[in-house]
């Protein structure tokens, strides 16, 4: 599979206000923003959103607080053969509301 050498991860983190109590989990909003790129999302070896196009957006996912591997390929590509688009990865805080952005 051809690298996908445009894609580009961003991952912001948004801390529940000073003074509040921190949960053990956390939200998670995945946004894909990469034109005609349809895509396959797999955390930690495990396809976990598959089919995402353009735009698509998931909102509300809650994990627990910790290290997640997060790898993108080309959808239906076959992580065992081909190289991710983008691998990445990302620490989810306690009590976070994090987005994660493809573009």
């Amino acid at each position: 599979m051809r690298k996908i050498l445009m894609l580009v991860a961003v991952v912001a983190m948004s801390i529940i206000p000073a003074g509040a109590a921190l949960a053990a989990d956390g939200t998670v909003s995945v946004i894909h923003g990469v034109p005609d790129l349809e895509v396959d999302i797999y955390v930690n070896g495990d396809l976990t959103f598959e089919g995402v196009n353009f735009g698509d957006t998931v909102t509300d996912v809650v994990l627990p607080e910790g290290d997640y591997e997060v790898e993108i390929y080309a959808a239906g590509a076959d992580p065992s053969a081909d190289d991710p688009a983008l691998a990445s990865t990302v620490t989810l805080p306690g009590g976070a509301n994090a987005s994660i952005v493809a573009h």
